[in-house]
């Protein structure tokens, strides 16, 4: 049996295997469509775990609905997001 889980569960491994309910998960994505990160945060709420989430570009982004709390920068290019995240 291998232990190679591949690189879509990459993020999410780590949070199903270590996680708990006194952890704080910070999703951070410009899109906030990003198919792993959408995945770790599914996988960390199913274990109790809070998720705080920072996106921009759309306000309407999945990952924006999906945390505890939620922020959100108002703008539409990588570099401003990038900046303003960090």
């Amino acid at each position: 049996m291998s232990s190679y889980y591949g690189y879509e569960k990459v993020f999410n491994k780590p949070i199903e295997m270590f996680s708990d309910k006194e952890n704080i998960l910070i999703a951070i994505s410009s899109s906030g469509k990003s198919v792993n990160i959408l995945r770790e945060v599914k996988e960390a709420k199913s274990k109790g775990v809070k998720v705080i989430t920072l996106t921009s570009f759309s306000k309407h982004n999945i990952l924006r609905k999906s945390g505890d709390i939620n922020f959100f920068i108002p703008v539409d290019r990588y570099s401003h997001v990038e900046i303003n995240l960090i």
